[in-house]
């Protein structure tokens, strides 16, 4: 047997799956960015738009009405989506979610739940209903969507504060042109932490490993003949001890790094994406080092 040929059916998935791990990541950090701009250009257009009694001496003013109840806003809101993003599910994902629903009478039936009765005669809409209501995450993006209302809100009353009623007039169209690109990135996020890379190749992995570990042992035990044919004893040879060794360390660190990377949210790796944006415009809008004109 080829040692190249195993190595390889074993590497190749694991290094596609890191790889698309990978890309998820670094797509949720540019969503998470735009999320950033989008925030701070809404909060900017609130605190200066206006043309009020104090123009343009308002200009800048973050501490006036107006900016302290968009700060508001959007400080909660960037919470909530924190708060859905590093949710601890029970499921891995809304597709096994789904599917839990989906099988769950069958499941009943091989613990010899002959009766179905109770959960087991939900309707398969029910079944994932009450499923997404013990799911922490469920309720954390009811209230992302709730403080999209409330920012919906606030662009109209800008609207009349400026003196333009008309959808698109002023420029006004902005406002609700940055609240849609937020729900956007925050969907799109959504999309990443519910829907992985392919889950059988991830068992796949590790099954592999694992049996592959235990099938290459006579290929192992193989590298001592020459070290025999040298006049050494057998039971000093190094080779195959160190062969099984560096493919096993490989494989198992390959596969850790899928595993901790597979979330990007679950804020348990060095390599995760760490949400902090609700701070992140806290220090950028109210920085002391910058003032009003």
């Amino acid at each position: 047997m080829d040692l190249t040929l195993v190595s390889t059916g074993i590497t190749f998935p694991l290094i596609f799956n890191i790889q698309q791990a990978f890309t998820r990541r670094e797509k949720a950090l540019t969503l998470i960015a735009n999320l950033k701009a989008s925030a701070v250009s809404l909060y900017f257009m609130h605190r200066d738009w206006a043309q009020d009694e104090n123009f343009p001496a308002s200009l800048g003013n973050d501490h006036s009405a107006a900016a302290l109840h968009c700060k508001m806003l959007l400080m909660d809101l960037l919470r909530d989506v924190r708060k859905y993003l590093v949710a601890h599910s029970p499921y891995e994902s809304y597709a096994e979610q789904r599917l839990t629903a989906k099988h769950n009478p069958y499941v009943n039936m091989l613990l010899a739940d002959m009766s179905l009765s109770g959960a087991s005669q939900l309707s398969f809409e029910a079944a994932v209903e009450r499923y997404q209501k013990t799911d922490p995450a469920t309720a954390a993006l009811h209230r992302c969507y709730r403080g999209f209302s409330r920012l919906s809100v606030l662009n109209e009353r800008l609207g009349l504060r400026s003196g333009y009623t008309k959808g698109g007039e002023g420029g006004m169209s902005r406002t609700n042109q940055y609240l849609r690109y937020m729900i956007a990135n925050l969907e799109e996020l959504r999309m990443i932490r519910e829907y992985r890379t392919p889950i059988m190749m991830r068992y796949a992995n590790g099954v592999l490993i694992h049996i592959f570990s235990m099938v290459l042992a006579p290929y192992f035990v193989h590298f001592c003949d020459s070290w025999q044919s040298l006049g050494y004893s057998r039971n000093s040879c190094p080779a195959g001890y160190n062969a099984a060794i560096v493919f096993t360390v490989i494989c198992m660190l390959l596969y850790n790094v899928q595993q901790d990377i597979e979330q990007p949210f679950d804020m348990e790796g060095l390599d995760d994406v760490f949400f902090d944006v609700q701070d992140e415009v806290m220090d950028d809008v109210m920085s002391p080092m910058r003032t009003a004109i």
